[in-house]
């Protein structure tokens, strides 16, 4: 029997292949579904920031923040557009540059180095 789309795989007929061929394919099911959720979290966003001499600079793109437990921030921008918070340690991976949104907040738990980089920047910036 030939398999040729993902409705013939669940077919009764279709169980008569070995536990093997089974197994393969629906790992192979999970990593594209797992792949696509990795790209809809990566997707960034253009937004601005307000410096400490009240210029404004646009056209920033940056990664949304989503909250979670530890991670760890490669250098880069991300933004802050939503209420988020953090219960590990977030590791900087490079010099990072945060803009936290009008009215959103980011709470981060209160542990021993919640916030970690040795020779690392972490530069905050707000939009007003």
């Amino acid at each position: 029997m030939k398999i040729q789309t993902i409705k013939d795989f669940f077919a009764p007929s279709a169980w008569r292949l070995g536990g093997a061929v089974r197994r393969a394919a629906l790992t192979l099911l999970m990593m594209v579904l797992t792949t696509m959720t990795a790209w809809a979290e990566s997707e960034t966003v253009d937004t601005y920031f307000v410096d400490a001499d009240g210029t404004r600079h646009d056209n920033i793109t940056a990664t949304p923040l989503t909250g979670g437990g530890s991670t760890t921030l490669a250098a880069g921008w991300y933004v802050v557009n939503s209420d988020i918070s953090y219960t590990g340690t977030i590791t900087l991976g490079g010099d990072v540059n945060i803009i936290l949104c009008d009215g959103k907040t980011m709470t981060v738990s209160e542990d021993d180095n919640t916030i970690y980089g040795e020779s690392k920047a972490l530069h905050i910036y707000g939009q007003s």
